[in-house]
């Protein structure tokens, strides 16, 4: 039993000088994998707030194409409405025009047509 205990006391005089530096590597990469979810949250983060930013550019982006292509199209239409206006009764003015050339010549195809037969 005596040798069983001096086997043990040397094991044990042996292992004490290797507990302090395997607390402190088993220490350290405790704190490096801490340090490194700390790390992965912190990017999770910030690429959470850039989406964010950049959500909110595309939507203030598209806003401002939609208030631009507004803008653009209501001064095309003023600028041409009276253009078109114009164009509109011109058109009416030639179709009443044209009618009435058509009824004349109607007329003329009648009088001729009476005046051949005398």
């Amino acid at each position: 039993m005596e040798k069983i205990a001096t086997t043990a006391g040397q094991t044990t005089g042996k292992a004490i000088p290797w507990i302090g530096p395997a607390i402190t590597i088993i220490s350290g990469i405790r704190d490096y994998y801490k340090a490194q979810e700390e790390e992965q949250a912190q990017i999770r983060q910030i690429e959470a707030q850039a989406r964010a930013i950049q959500n909110a550019v595309e939507q203030q982006a598209t806003r401002l194409e939609r208030e631009f292509e507004d803008g653009y199209l209501a001064a095309i239409k003023q600028a041409f409405a009276p253009i078109e206006t114009a164009f509109v009764e011109k058109s009416r003015a030639l179709d009443k025009q044209s009618r009435a050339l058509n009824s004349d010549r109607a007329a003329l195809e009648s009088i001729k047509s009476r005046l051949s037969f005398i």
